[in-house]
């Protein structure tokens, strides 16, 4: 069996760099331990009668985390505690789960792991069993059913079924639902978050309405979690799809309202900035603002590539196995580097 890890969770620090490697798991990681868009997350997923029950005062992110050495390399789990409302309060527990493509295991077995830690460190601690609900959040190209123990045990005998752990979860397949009712959830916070987890390589739609992912609700726009929702979700999107919402860049100040301009644009204009800093780090960036966002990046060539530069061969690999359909030379024509760079730094691939 393996060996249990319980670790203290922590609010990573936003950057470009942070979003380079594995930006799905980070992003959702990132918004879910906000405690408000968790709540957000309870009531849109759960049962009204379910909600009801829950005490919200009560619920905080947990200071641990339930991942051990067979799970490490695919989860990152988020938990949150509280209590049951009425004279008998119990102990509560959510766990949200993320895949943004179809599972490699069935999901009951990770999500009975979980429950079972969970349980593990009650009785350690000395308390009643938790009631625990896992939520499954995906966003994969490939459509997912829920998992039951018929299913997971296709062909077995009824009679052995019983003998089964056997428990629900919460399948939230977001790809699966319609960007019409996502543009028009009463989640303000929600609502941006699923447009971008759903249509993060949909160029069509970030083309059309990329702002509708990035510009949050106005009510929400100048607070602490909005612009670090923002931030976040600005930073996520230039990392899984660069060309298209670059070129978005180009073109949004003129779909926004003046509130919207005065809000977001020196926020875009300082995190394209601060992406290509950590990209190249000790390359010259220079962004101008005349009605539009320019990137331009010099340094680093002179006839010919001078001092690779680590940080830029990242984000370039990076941003190559994103966008495989695009060639070489496109690639050297948007960041302004010498084809030569880009052809080597593909074959290191």
């Amino acid at each position: 069996m393996a060996k249990k890890k319980t670790h203290k969770t922590r609010r990573e620090k936003l950057s470009a760099r942070y979003f380079l490697d594995k930006p799905h798991d980070k992003y959702t990681r990132f918004v879910l331990q906000m405690r408000e868009v968790a709540l957000e997350m309870m009531e849109y997923c759960l049962p009204k009668e379910v909600f009801a029950d829950i005490d919200l005062e009560s619920i905080k992110l947990s200071n641990t985390s339930y991942i051990d050495d067979t799970l490490h390399t695919h989860f990152s789990d988020i938990c949150y505690t509280g209590l049951t409302l009425g004279q008998k309060p119990f102990r509560i527990s959510f766990i949200f789960e993320h895949k943004s493509t179809k599972p490699d295991q069935p999901v009951l077995a990770q999500l009975n792991r979980y429950i079972s830690q969970i349980w593990s460190e009650d009785l350690n601690q000395d308390r009643n069993l938790s009631l625990t609900i896992p939520v499954l959040i995906y966003h994969g190209q490939v459509p997912i059913a829920k998992e039951t123990r018929e299913s997971l045990f296709k062909g077995a005998p009824l009679s052995l079924l019983p003998y089964i752990p056997s428990f629900d979860y919460i399948l939230l397949d977001i790809a699966r639902i319609s960007d019409e009712h996502l543009e028009h959830l009463q989640f303000l916070l929600l609502r941006n978050v699923f447009l971008a987890l759903k249509n993060h390589k949909n160029d069509d739609y970030i083309k059309k309405n990329g702002e509708k992912i990035i510009i949050f609700a106005s009510q929400i726009r100048t607070t602490r979690i909005g612009l670090n929702l923002f931030k976040a979700t600005t930073l996520y999107m230039m990392s899984t799809n660069s060309a298209t919402f670059h070129q978005k860049f180009q073109t949004m100040e003129g779909e926004l309202t003046k509130s919207e301009n005065a809000a977001v644009k020196p926020y875009l204009v300082q995190l394209f900035e601060e992406g290509m800093e950590k990209g190249i780090e000790k390359g010259k960036i220079e962004g101008k603002i005349e009605g539009k966002i320019e990137g331009k990046i010099e340094g680093m060539i002179e006839g010919k590539i001078e001092g690779m530069i680590e940080g830029m061969e990242q984000l370039l690999k990076q941003f190559i196995l994103n966008n495989p359909e695009l060639g070489d030379q496109k690639i050297a024509m948007l960041f302004s580097l010498p084809i030569e760079f880009v052809m080597e730094t593909r074959a290191r691939l």
